[in-house]
C-alpha cells in the first residue's frame, strides 16, 4: 500500500465533508449479506472508531483524515472490499453524525486503496450519504442507489450516480459527474462536466 500523504488544500477540503444532512426516510432495497473476513472486521472497527469521534463537538469534527487514512493504509484491502463493506454499512446506521462518518469512512477508503475502479452501494440505507471524490485523481466510483451530495470539492476522477442525487457539487473544480437518476440542485461548480441521463448539461 501506498503511504498516504495529504496535501493541505485536499486535507481542508476533506474537513468540509459533513454536509450529510438526514432527510425523510426512504424505500430501502434489500441486498445480500456481506460475508465478514479479518480485513472488513478491521474495516468495522475503525468506523466504529471514526463514528466516536464524530460524536464529539462539531468544532472537533474532520479531524480525524490524517490518522483514519494512515490506519487503512496498513490494511491490505481492494475495491471489492470497498464494496462489501458498503454492503455492511447497513449494520451501522445511526443519527445524523454517523451519517457524516460513514460518508467520511468511505471516501477514505477509496482514496488510500491502490485500486482505480470503486462499486459502492447506498441503496439499502436508510438515508443518503455524500460522496465528496476530493483527491481521486483516476479513480471511478459508481454508486448504486442514491446520494446526498455528489461531488463535493472534486478535482478529478469519475463519479457515476445510478440513483437519484439531492445536491450536486459545491466547489466542484474538475471531473466528470453522471447521474442516472433525478437531480434536484446544481450548487457552484468552477469546472469539470456533469452529465444528466446522458445529457451533458454542465461543461466548464
Amino acid at each position: 500500500m501506498r503511504q498516504v500523504a495529504r496535501k493541505p488544500e485536499e486535507t481542508d477540503a476533506r474537513k468540509k465533508f459533513s454536509r450529510f444532512k438526514k432527510e425523510n426516510a426512504k424505500p430501502v432495497r434489500e441486498l445480500r449479506k456481506a460475508e465478514e473476513t479479518e480485513k472488513l472486521r478491521e474495516m468495522k472497527r475503525l468506523c466504529k472508531w471514526l463514528i466516536e469521534c464524530y460524536m464529539k463537538p462539531d468544532d472537533l469534527k474532520g479531524e480525524f483524515s490524517g490518522p483514519l487514512e494512515g490506519k487503512l493504509s496498513r490494511i491490505d484491502y481492494t475495491a471489492k472490499d470497498v464494496e462489501e463493506f458498503s454492503i455492511m454499512m447497513k449494520e451501522l446506521e445511526g443519527p445524523n453524525e454517523i451519517g457524516e462518518a460513514l460518508a467520511a469512512f468511505i471516501e477514505s477508503l477509496i482514496y488510500v486503496c491502490d485500486d482505480d475502479n470503486f462499486v459502492i452501494h447506498t441503496s439499502h440505507l436508510s438515508y443518503d450519504i455524500a460522496v465528496g471524490m476530493a483527491g481521486m485523481e483516476g479513480k471511478t466510483v459508481t454508486v448504486i442507489g442514491d446520494l446526498d451530495v455528489a461531488g463535493e470539492s472534486m478535482h478529478s476522477g469519475k463519479l457515476i450516480v445510478t440513483g437519484n442525487v439531492r445536491v450536486v457539487s459545491n466547489g466542484m473544480l474538475g471531473g466528470e459527474i453522471h447521474i442516472e437518476g433525478e437531480c434536484k440542485e446544481i450548487m457552484e461548480i468552477l469546472g469539470g462536466k456533469v452529465y444528466h441521463k446522458g445529457k451533458l448539461i454542465v461543461d466548464k
